[in-house]
């Protein structure tokens, strides 16, 4: 979450129990808020966990309000952002596999909300839904049961919710899960059942819409994310220029690097004129830099280039 600037993780099947959530907000009380709902008599199935990295997003416990919807199932999260209400609403789901549980799911979900008539409605619907919409996010592709269609449109229609990455994506196929199986009928079956859905007026805020194939957990769910823009907000710069990291690392560089350094020392101990030494440490910053800006153009689009390679034979497998 860090490294990617991740501000909120919604978590599924976390089979956390009381004594590792109470461990987790310990260890990480500095840089996380963690949020855990599972049924108490069977904390090694289900589960819904919400985190939030306070790095990005600056709240305490008290600034965020948490709502339990369907017990290891569903929760929402409200969390401050720069709305009329000073929050977004952010209700996070792990649904039944069984497509009969699953659409008692969504209409559970309906009556909870009906019955608490004060609670905001969700701006984000977001998690594993263990269903899809339309065949072509099934592979191969196959219809999800009528009822259970209809009772997600319904629960969509009620809150005013789209499919973010559809509507970026209208063309596209690509796959969240894909089956560990090894023979039986799930052999080689993959399917997008893992969406965040957003509230439409809300669309035109979101940005870099995404399934990451890339995160460092292994697992047969792959990553979806996007980015919430605030539109008000004055614009900011890149900042100061300085080395990229990865420069640190690379051979060629750092050799050139101390010849550079080298020079410049024995330049400067063979003047007389002390201030001579100032001229010497600036033009050996701009040669740093610019050896620094050449290397890293070549060095980008090579690295850049075998990224989007792994990633393709990854997505064609």
């Amino acid at each position: 979450m860090r490294k990617n600037q991740i501000g909120v993780m919604v978590v599924q099947e976390t089979h956390l129990d009381r004594a590792r959530t109470s461990r987790l907000r310990t260890t990480y009380n500095k840089t996380l808020l963690v949020q855990n709902s599972s049924e108490m008599f069977h904390e090694n199935s289900k589960g819904i966990a919400f985190l939030i990295n306070r790095s990005q997003i600056k709240c305490t416990k008290d600034d965020v309000d948490t709502r339990e919807v369907v017990v290891g199932r569903a929760m929402m999260m409200s969390i401050p952002w720069r709305t009329p209400t000073g929050k977004i609403h952010i209700l996070g789901v792990y649904a039944p596999n069984d497509p009969e549980e699953n659409q008692a799911f969504w209409t559970e979900i309906l009556t909870v909300f009906a019955a608490n008539p004060t609670w905001p409605n969700p701006d984000f619907l977001a998690g594993d839904l263990n269903m899809v919409e339309n065949p072509r996010d099934r592979e191969p592709p196959s219809e999800c049961r009528a009822g259970t269609a209809a009772a997600l449109t319904a629960l969509l229609e009620r809150f005013n919710l789209i499919d973010g990455w559809r509507k970026e994506f209208p063309d596209l196929t690509r796959y969240t899960w894909r089956s560990r199986a090894t023979t039986g009928a799930h052999v080689g079956s993959r399917s997008r059942i893992d969406r965040i859905y957003i509230k439409e007026p809300l669309w035109n805020d979101s940005r870099d819409w995404g399934i990451r194939i890339d995160q460092p957990v292994f697992t047969d769910h792959e990553l979806i994310q996007v980015a919430l823009y605030d539109m008000t907000a004055p614009y900011i710069g890149k900042g100061r220029w300085e080395v990229p990291s990865f420069l640190l690392k690379h051979d060629k560089f750092l050799e050139e690097l101390d010849e550079m350094c080298s020079a410049a020392v024995l330049d400067a101990k063979s003047q007389t004129d002390a201030g001579r030494a100032q001229a010497i440490l600036e033009d050996l910053k701009v040669q740093i830099r610019d050896r620094a800006r050449k290397t890293a153009k070549e060095s980008i689009p090579k690295t850049r280039k075998k990224i989007n390679e792994l990633k393709k034979d990854v997505q064609m497998r």
